[in-house]
């Protein structure tokens, strides 16, 4: 395979100057390169305005010439090449020493955001198999991403649309510990007060339910609720949301009373900013008449009991190490906050 006989520094050289010689923009393409998955490196992602199209066929060719890349097509047919290890490392060296490694991967941390669906697109099934060809680089280059000085804030952006992709696939475990990574970032770089942190608890507060950790999640979602109200609000729709997944988790931990007044203040809020007819409004309403539902219903069986007329419900019992069965109806609004970082 080429690229498999550059195995010292000299040649390696000798290849690069040749390369770079036929086109000065393969030594730039090879150094981004250097900081993915070697294997079926997408042309698409060198995009405009980062390089012209036939710049960066003709860099591809320069390297393929010179044995520092092989041409790689993707699975979706798409034009791509690969790199070795050997080659990526002695790239990597080169950069260090040269004191662009830290450009260098800038760079590739902006093309890899700026091919990344973000949002609601992340959130679409049509936008997955291009996430899944992207999501290897990510990885790739999320392991020499700073988390610390001035590329931090870069990292904190591509670990939340990867983040977003991850929640929509239903891959809680890998996105739980992509969020907290981010959150880590955001609070270097804003303090704790932030609001990029709150949202960055509520999501994880999120992840932790989905994963079965619901008494776990209750820390992060009331944080997210202190962040909340500091910055927006109260009444803020954000803020509201907040609460209602608060007193979702409680109502699944078998608490409805203690979820009672968290509800009651999402849709007080809700109706107040959005209106009576706006779907989260709706929704919270729903959750509202449910929970009080469920007080109500506990209130008669502890009047029951008491009475003698009735026996003990289980969750009534000192049998903590049973979980609760999972609640539904909710996952729409919750879903919601994990592709909205941004308010």
């Amino acid at each position: 395979m080429p690229g498999d006989d550059i195995q010292n520094e000299a040649a390696f050289e000798a290849a690069l100057k040749k390369a770079t010689t036929a086109c000065p923009d393969a030594v730039v393409l090879l150094g981004v390169a250097s900081y993915l998955a070697g294997r079926r490196i997408p042309l698409e992602l060198f995009a405009p305005p980062a390089m012209k199209p036939d710049k960066v066929r003709l860099a591809v060719d320069a390297l393929v010439r010179e044995g520092l890349a092989t041409s790689d097509p993707l699975d979706s047919g798409g034009a791509g090449f690969a790199v070795t290890p050997a080659v990526q490392e002695l790239v990597r060296a080169r950069l260090a020493r040269a004191g662009d490694e830290d450009s260098t991967i800038a760079r590739a941390m902006k093309l890899l955001t700026d091919a990344y669906p973000s949002g609601t697109k992340a959130a679409d099934a049509k936008s997955w198999p291009q996430c899944e060809r992207l999501g290897r680089h990510v990885q790739a280059s999320l392991a020499f991403a700073p988390d610390t000085g001035n590329g931090a804030s870069a990292t904190s952006e591509l670990l939340h649309r990867f983040a977003q992709y991850l929640f929509a696939r239903g891959r809680y475990e890998e996105a739980t510990a992509i969020v907290q990574r981010c959150g880590a970032i955001d609070e270097l770089i804003h303090g704790p007060d932030h609001e990029l942190v709150g949202q960055g608890q509520a999501n994880l507060a999120i992840l932790l339910h989905e994963l079965g950790r619901t008494q776990e999640a209750l820390p992060h979602i009331r944080r997210a609720m202190e962040i909340g109200e500091a910055n927006l609000g109260p009444k803020h729709p954000v803020v509201a949301e907040r609460y209602n997944v608060l007193a979702t988790l409680l109502e699944e931990l078998r608490q409805p009373a203690q979820a009672d007044p968290f509800i009651r203040h999402a849709l007080l809020a809700a109706e107040l900013m959005l209106g009576p007819n706006h779907p989260d409004t709706k929704a919270y309403r729903q959750n509202y008449e449910r929970i009080i539902a469920a007080v109500d219903g506990m209130a008669r069986q502890d009047d029951a009991v008491e009475a003698g007329l009735a026996p003990a419900p289980p969750e009534r019992l000192a049998r903590h190490d049973i979980p609760p069965p999972p609640i539904s109806g909710n996952r729409g609004v919750m879903a919601r906050l994990l592709r909205s970082k941004r308010v």
